[in-house]
This record gives C-alpha cells, sequence and structure tokens, in this order.
C-alpha cells in the first residue's frame, strides 16, 4: 500500500531498487 507513495516521491531510486517493477 506505502508503495504508491514513494515511487511518486522517489521515482529514480525506486526504479534503482525494482528496476523489473519500473511498470508503476
Amino acid at each position: 500500500t506505502g508503495k504508491t507513495l514513494p515511487v511518486i516521491a522517489f521515482p529514480k531510486s525506486y526504479l534503482s531498487l525494482f528496476p523489473g517493477n519500473n511498470t508503476l
């Protein structure tokens, strides 16, 4: 549930941690 929040706040960091979940 708290994945959409950080994904918008830190898109680059999130993509770096989850390159396979870049679809989000």
